[in-house]
């Protein structure tokens, strides 16, 4: 019985955590006020849109195009490095919560 409770807390715990809450903390040592709940696609298209819509009304849609091309470029390069980063991260953590046996910190 006092397993199932145990379990049960974790359980709570785990619904709690996000990875959005993680990699604020990562970043910036603190929580952030709200969760985005939408899904990652859906704010890459947004995100997406809106810069399009934006530079179009200022460039033209001519010269959007040409300016969203190279802002793919530089935005695929950050990417990879925040990919990287986070796999360091991720290796980091890995290390640190098994490194030692004799404890849990």
């Amino acid at each position: 019985m006092k397993n199932n409770t145990f379990e049960s807390k974790l359980s709570q715990m785990e619904k709690r955590l996000n990875l959005q809450s993680i990699g604020e903390f990562i970043q910036h040592g603190g929580d952030i006020p709200q969760i985005d709940k939408h899904s990652l696609t859906d704010n890459a298209e947004t995100a997406y849109e809106n810069l399009k819509e934006y530079i179009e009304n200022i460039c033209g849609k001519e010269k959007a195009d040409d300016i969203l091309e190279k802002i793919v470029v530089y935005t695929g390069i950050r990417e990879d490095i925040y990919f990287s980063l986070g796999m360091k991260a991720g290796a980091k953590i890995i290390t640190r919560l098994t490194a030692n046996l004799e404890s849990d910190f």
